[in-house]
């Protein structure tokens, strides 16, 4: 059998304290970067949708008003 070599332990714990600092140097990204542009992102997108819904709500009704008028003038 082959004897498993021993590394140095200053090398894992370097290792590790590296690894370590990057997780949290991606957890604060993610928390202080990415979510609040995520959270301006949707409320812009709100901003935009909210009038195009509105225009295309406008245009729906204003068929339907059309077509009420033009049933009420075949009855006539």
């Amino acid at each position: 059998m082959k004897e498993i070599e021993e590394k140095p332990v200053e090398h894992e714990f370097s290792k590790d304290f590296l690894t370590g600092c990057l997780a949290l140097i991606v957890i604060g990204l993610i928390l202080f970067v990415l979510v609040p542009l995520l959270i301006f992102v949707l409320k812009l997108s709100v901003l935009v949708a909210v009038p195009i819904g509105l225009i295309a709500a406008f245009v729906i009704f204003t068929a339907f008003f059309g077509r009420i008028i033009n049933m009420l003038r075949r009855k006539w």
